[in-house]
């Protein structure tokens, strides 16, 4: 195969069907995910190797933060090598313990991504503050050519829609499934020391020249 006149490492995830029979499922995520694989292999000529593939069980979200783990410390990355992560599937929104957002902070809500095993035993998924703490990380190690595209929504359904809409809606309700304290244990442990601003979410731009964001919808818009 043809290579890129630029290299090209790629973390791909989609994800229908969750773990939870609280979560209800997906049907086009996983679909997605092997589009965006398809794009990258014909479009761009990435050699296989160098696209990791996280689809429904597999994307845990322990496996999609050793995914990001593994760009970092990959040797054959070189600084300035475009890196490409990708996620289609669910979002939510969870209440954010106290002290979240910085000293003496009350209330609020922090975005997650939910990976294949959210809610199950306390998993919370990956948070906004967790992604934007490991992507610094990438960014610090690797450089700033790093694409995020988040295929997902954090904006509840206003009404009870019919099960059609709801099954194409990228978003779950998570106050019945994890806890503002499985916020805080799921915690990326560089983010810990770090402030995160309220109400930004995923579009937090205090680090906006670590990565470029590509998002399906603006916060309050419903991603399909």
């Amino acid at each position: 195969m043809e290579q890129p006149a630029i290299r090209v490492f790629a973390l791909v995830v989609g994800i229908d069907k969750y773990k939870s029979g609280a979560v209800w499922n997906l049907e086009s995520c996983v679909d997605d995910a092997q589009k965006v694989q398809r794009w990258l292999r014909k479009d761009l000529k990435v050699p296989k190797d160098q696209i990791s593939m996280l689809l429904d069980k597999h994307a845990t979200k322990e496996n999609i933060e050793k995914g990001i783990h593994r760009l970092k410390n990959n040797e054959n990355i070189k600084r300035g090598d475009a890196i490409v992560m990708y996620f289609a599937g669910h979002g939510s929104t969870v209440p954010a313990p106290d002290g979240w957002f910085h000293e003496g902070s009350v209330g609020g809500k922090a975005e997650v991504l939910c990976s294949y095993d959210f809610g199950q035993r306390g998993v919370v998924g990956i948070s906004d503050r967790s992604l934007q703490s490991m992507l610094d990380e990438l960014s610090q190690a690797k450089g700033d050519n790093i694409a995020v595209i988040l295929d997902s929504c954090f904006a509840p359904l206003q009404s009870p829609a019919n099960i059609r809409v709801r099954r194409n809606t990228r978003w779950t309700p998570s106050d019945k499934v994890v806890t503002s304290q499985d916020l805080l244990a799921g915690l990326w442990p560089a983010a810990t020391t770090q402030a995160y601003p309220r109400g930004v979410g995923f579009c937090n731009t205090t680090n906006s020249s670590a990565y470029t964001l590509l998002a399906a919808c603006s916060p309050g818009e419903k991603g399909y």
